[in-house]
């Protein structure tokens, strides 16, 4: 079986990389030729400007069909799945209505009992923008900018996210934040991503640790 290496861009995962070329997010993600990936890189949405990933060739399927009739088949879509948590001020928005624009959809729904959304977006979406019209804020969102936890990049989008300032994403900004986050987990408050500040990071997050 044929493929070529492709050299991850900004805002690409495994789930946009897949929709671009047809294929299923488990059929470049699983394969042997990205074992070296999958252990470098544990979230296949969270991969690192640069990364290459191999992507194989897509394999034709044949169906045998009796002539002189109709016959439907259905492609399957796997759309990306958006989930966000909505709190201000530690309160969080439950039971609160929503407007998520994306490209030329719009959404609309309802939180959950603990302020969490969960909507399908195209794979290959890069931005849209979430409504509360209860608040009257409109945010801005970015798909798929995601980067590995253990970068510093990745390290200051999920604090950013979580709602910690780090003026300038610098070093010691990002330290800073690190700190304050440990510190509200009662955590060691080292200023370092060790293990049990990772996982609780990714937790925090709504990522599987």
């Amino acid at each position: 079986m044929g493929g070529r290496w492709r050299r991850v861009g900004p805002s690409d995962s495994i789930t946009s990389i897949a929709a671009r070329h047809g294929l299923f997010a488990p059929t470049i993600w699983d394969h042997p030729k990205n074992d070296a990936l999958r252990q470098q890189r544990d979230d296949p949405t969270a991969l690192m400007e640069g990364d290459e990933v191999f992507v194989p060739d897509r394999q034709e399927k044949v169906e045998r069909c009796a002539i002189d009739q109709t016959h439907r088949f259905r492609r399957k879509g796997i759309p990306a799945r958006f989930e966000l948590c909505l709190e201000i001020d530690d309160e969080v928005l439950s039971d609160t209505d929503y407007v998520l624009r994306v490209g030329t959809t719009t959404r609309t729904g309802t939180t959950d009992g603990e302020g969490w959304l969960e909507e399908p977006i195209p794979a290959t979406a890069r931005r849209g923008s979430l409504y509360v019209p209860a608040l009257d804020l409109t945010v801005s969102l970015s798909f798929g900018r995601l980067d590995p936890v253990d970068t510093p990049s990745g390290m200051a989008q999920r604090l950013q996210n979580l709602g910690y300032d780090l003026p300038g994403r610098s070093p010691e900004a990002i330290a800073a934040g690190l700190r304050a986050f440990q510190q509200a987990e009662a955590l060691d408050v080292t200023g370092e991503l060790d293990d049990r500040t990772r996982a609780a990071l990714l937790e925090a997050h709504g990522e599987e640790a």
